[in-house]
């Protein structure tokens, strides 16, 4: 997809008491969940990725994320961190690149934590479809977390640099409690992310 450019006045309203604040909003990653079982894909440039990512929350302090083949190959293995850190543990050399590590840090950032303790917020309202967002600048960007006001979850979020889209992710959930696919799309370059949730009563996956 080719780059885009956007007017903020056009597409959001400021809203000084909007119906959600940034403390109320719930991640899909809750802490006392054991682990977050995906299928994934993953489009880096010219090289496609099948496999399983398995994504383990820490207490409330990080979020380690694992992406292995079905054969078990390890694709990489991150860990993120609530101040909008992370550490990488481990990357194949074929993607091991610092533009794509870059852009898989703030990707699986954004869908771990879109609005960091960190970022300084405004709340807005969409003119053409009445959600709330919540717009946060941080060393990412800008970001545009759409909330659904009835679950208090980011269903979508668009990151975007200057006045250009870099990534759009959104996130698809029957029940609004837990996620059921996410889609991370980039305008500029190709980097797509395709998440489908397992069965978690399937034998557990080791690393």
């Amino acid at each position: 997809m080719a780059g885009c450019s956007f007017s903020l006045v056009n597409n959001f309203q400021r809203i000084p008491e909007a119906p959600i604040s940034r403390n109320e909003v719930i991640p899909w990653f809750q802490g006392d969940t054991n682990r977050f079982l995906f299928h994934a894909g993953i489009d880096i440039y010219r090289n496609h990725f099948s496999g399983l990512m398995i994504v383990k929350p820490f207490t409330d302090t990080s979020h380690r994320v694992l992406f292995i083949t079905e054969t078990g190959i390890k694709i990489f293995d991150m860990e993120f961190f609530r101040s909008g850190d992370y550490q990488m543990h481990y990357c194949m050399e074929v993607i091991n690149r610092r533009s794509v590590i870059r852009m898989l840090k703030n990707d699986i950032g954004l869908m771990l934590n879109s609005i960091p303790e960190s970022a300084e917020t405004t709340m807005l309202k969409d003119r053409q479809t009445g959600r709330t967002v919540i717009r946060s600048k941080d060393n990412r960007g800008v970001t545009f977390s759409y909330i659904e006001d009835t679950t208090k979850r980011v269903n979508e979020i668009m990151n975007t640099r200057g006045l250009t889209k870099k990534v759009n992710m959104i996130v698809y959930s029957a029940d609004g409690a837990e996620i059921d696919s996410v889609d991370i799309s980039h305008y500029t370059v190709k980097l797509n992310i395709h998440l489908s949730k397992l069965d978690e009563n399937k034998p557990e996956i080791s690393e």
